[in-house]
């Protein structure tokens, strides 16, 4: 009841904008993007398919990820294939992995004109760009803190928030919190979030030991030795096939910094 009234009080006072995560804008500037992202790749950190293993509740699903330094930030791709679509997921870190920018597309099964794309911008003015067919939105997220994790689509980039976790010589038991920026929710926001680190656990996968952090007491995932991801509690476990790149052999081809800059200046207002 008491919930009831405040969403009630916050339509009447503010209009619907005023109860929302992320309230529409008519413009918004994200900015170029982060031109270290395109500098000449110097040291690939991780590539790696995670598939649905036997005891998967979702059966089909096929994600790979790669991590990469370029000049000063790092460089994440994720391309998650599953019976409701797939979706490709670029991100960029500066050198301490905070998020800098991130250019997001999803697909739908049979539907090859039907597209939903997202550009964001992750700084104290976090903002974002939608555009689908028919339809451009324009966003800002509320609060003035800058996001330090990502809550990404897929697993394998959850390894940046882990990387940072390891910088705080978690022992069993502890969690961090920081500012989170959620990208799987179709309606994006910022939150509080917290990485806990978890006993270390030995899994017929693989040969060693793995080391196990949970996001917000839910969503467990196991790492390698260095804290990239390699299997999750749900089922996720590593893949048979020899790694490609992410973005190799998808239609239509992935640009992030192509389709960051149209929306961009699509932000702006600009044709």
């Amino acid at each position: 009841m008491k919930r009831t009234i405040l969403i009630l009080f916050c339509l009447l006072s503010s209009g619907c904008e005023g109860c929302m995560r992320r309230p529409p804008a008519e413009s918004v500037d994200l900015g170029e993007w982060p031109a270290c992202a395109s500098a000449p790749r110097e040291e690939l950190l991780v590539a790696r398919e995670l598939v649905s293993g036997p005891s998967a509740l979702e059966k089909g699903v096929r994600e790979r990820y790669s991590i990469a330094k370029h000049g000063e930030c790092y460089v994440g791709r994720m391309h998650l294939s599953w019976r409701l679509g797939e979706t490709a997921l670029e991100i960029v870190w500066d050198e301490d992995f905070v998020p800098l920018a991130a250019y997001k597309r999803m697909g739908y099964p049979g539907q090859p004109d039907q597209f939903d794309e997202r550009a964001y911008r992750m700084d104290e003015r976090s903002a974002m760009v939608r555009r689908a067919p028919g339809e451009l939105e324009r966003f800002t997220f509320r609060g003035e803190t800058r996001p330090l994790m990502v809550l990404p689509t897929g697993r394998g980039l959850f390894s940046a928030a882990f990387l940072r976790a390891k910088e705080h010589d978690l022992e069993v038991g502890e969690s961090v919190r920081e500012t989170t920026i959620d990208l799987r929710r179709l309606v994006e926001r910022v939150e509080l979030g917290s990485v806990r680190r978890d006993p270390t656990r030995k899994h017929e996968f693989t040969e060693q030991p793995t080391e196990t952090y949970t996001y917000m007491g839910r969503d467990t995932m196991f790492t390698d030795e260095r804290g990239f991801v390699i299997a999750d509690l749900a089922g996720l476990v590593p893949g048979d096939a020899e790694f490609v790149d992410p973005f190799e052999g998808v239609e239509p081809p992935v640009d992030a910094a192509k389709a960051f800059g149209e929306l961009s200046a699509l932000g702006r207002g600009e044709p």
